[in-house]
């Protein structure tokens, strides 16, 4: 019987049900039903949990594996406990589930299921139906404007939405992707931001798009050693100048960051100072507005899982390039720039799609679910 219930093809395509669910949760349930009912966290409580648990239960790991996942869990079970947030367990849950996945095609799957998610939420608000189709109101930006969100609840989260979907896209199709294609992405990135005005998110797209073609046609470069070094230095460049930048905000150069950036770094300086920074993640009231994706993860998550989170990364940055995953490097350096200005990279990238990378290195595999060892 138990035999029968660990078959590894039956434990596959059980968590393969789970991760599509967990997609149509974050792209569909969440906009759709706004709180009602939780909002998608309903849908992930009563149909991932299980599936995913069942996929752990009967999964035979190594000891190694099963060391490091302990320690995982320890850790997030304290931070869970602590924050009252239960986001880092079910991406902890999605990287324990994830031995014997083929993560390529386990991402073309979900590429097509946030595709249709996405439309969707996009056509029923046009007919009013979910979250709301513009917001007219002062951005920030010293005037009040109108700005489409199509059901997403706001602009800059629309426009991230299709940030991701992209960075599955590449991912995915990474080989087959062709000139025309990446054409009719940038037409698509231009005409949303005519409708979003998200500055963030129509550059972050483009050098998305830019530096896939220049890993794609100048591979030569893209797969030497100064390349590796240049993307591990420039991540790490990201991440520190970003979080100094709010705690030391006062510095000139800074502070013409945080006025290019309208003000989100003097608001992560506020909330960094009011609230503190704990080793396990702080206790954040509703209502909390953070537009800043790294002080987000150091003010969720704790100073002990932002570095396991930093080193993880950068373990990930040395295997991809090793091993010529050039999609899975330049996904991590744009989400790692495009994070110092929104916050919403945290849920839709560190928290999602990075676990999923993640799990190449802690199965011994590289993204695409080949042996490395």
């Amino acid at each position: 019987m138990i035999k029968r219930l660990s078959n590894v093809n039956l434990l596959n395509s059980i968590a393969c049900i789970g991760y599509l669910l967990l997609v149509f949760a974050y792209y569909g349930a969440n906009e759709l039903l706004g709180h009602t009912l939780g909002g998608y966290t309903w849908v992930i409580t009563f149909f991932v949990y299980p599936l995913l648990l069942y996929k752990v239960t009967f999964t035979k790991y190594n000891k190694r594996e099963l060391c490091i996942g302990s320690i995982l869990v320890v850790l997030c079970l304290i931070t869970t406990v602590y924050t009252e947030q239960t986001s880092l367990f079910t991406n902890l849950l999605v990287l324990l589930s994830l031995k014997n996945i083929d993560i390529k095609l386990l991402l073309k799957r979900c590429f097509w299921f946030a595709l249709t998610a996405y439309i969707m939420v996009i056509v029923l608000s046009l007919f009013g139906i979910g979250g709301p189709l513009s917001l007219t109101k002062n951005f920030g930006r010293g005037r009040v404007e109108t700005r489409y969100c199509l059901g997403y609840g706001h602009p800059n989260g629309l426009h991230c939405y299709l940030f991701l979907i992209l960075c599955l896209y590449i991912y995915a199709y990474f080989d087959k992707i062709k000139i025309w294609q990446i054409v009719i992405a940038a037409v698509i990135n231009i005409s949303m931001f005519w409708l979003t005005a998200s500055r963030t998110g129509v550059a972050a797209i483009s050098l998305l798009l830019v530096l896939y073609l220049f890993v794609r046609y100048c591979s030569s470069i893209a797969t030497s050693k100064i390349w590796m070094i240049g993307t591990i230095a420039g991540y790490l460049g990201i991440v520190v100048i970003s979080v100094c930048a709010v705690i030391w905000n006062f510095n000139p150069v800074f502070a013409w960051l945080n006025k290019l950036l309208t003000g989100r770094i003097d608001l992560a300086h506020n909330y960094l100072f009011e609230y503190s920074v704990g080793l396990f993640g702080s206790k954040i009231p509703d209502g909390f507005y953070l537009d800043h994706g790294w002080i987000g993860v150091l003010m969720f998550w704790g100073i002990v899982w932002f570095i396991i989170y930093q080193v993880a990364m950068l373990v990930l940055l040395y295997t991809s390039n090793k091993h010529g995953e050039l999609a899975v490097v330049i996904i991590i350096l744009i989400s790692a720039l495009y994070g110092i200005a929104e916050f919403s990279v945290l849920e839709k990238v560190f928290r999602n799609l990075m676990f999923i990378f993640m799990s190449g290195v802690l199965y011994s595999k590289t993204v695409a679910g080949q042996r490395i060892d």
